[in-house]
């Protein structure tokens, strides 16, 4: 495999799973939050810290020479936006602290997001 694309490609997952990272802690912070909800608030942070983990195991895929078709596909940009919702997230339950509705629909936009952009539907190796 050419090793720009190798490089290319693992700054995308590596970014990909960034993103899966910053949303369980989003998760992990809303279930210290709202105590009444920590179960529902700790599976989805379980759910995102594994397609983190997913995530990174394609990362030794590429090492050993896979390459994934369709990836390019996620911009920098669109994750970097992505990511920006979640740190403003994080921002305003230190600040501001956090309702269970303001939870519920930042995690719906944010799925929503994450099924819009139907990553393990597109790509493939």
């Amino acid at each position: 495999m050419n090793e720009q694309v190798a490089e290319a490609q693992r700054n995308i997952i590596s970014n990909l799973a960034g993103w899966e990272s910053a949303i369980a802690e989003l998760y992990e912070k809303y279930a210290a939050a709202l105590p009444e909800l920590a179960d529902f608030w700790g599976k989805l942070a379980k759910e995102e810290r594994s397609h983190a983990a997913l995530l990174n195991g394609l990362l030794k895929k590429i090492d050993q020479g896979f390459v994934f078709l369709n990836i390019g596909s996620f911009e920098w940009e669109s994750i970097e936006r992505e990511i920006h919702v979640i740190l403003k997230a994080l921002h305003a339950i230190n600040t501001e602290g956090v309702t269970a509705k303001t939870a519920l629909l930042t995690a719906i936009n944010i799925e929503s997001t994450l099924m819009e952009s139907s990553f393990y539907s597109k790509t493939r190796s």
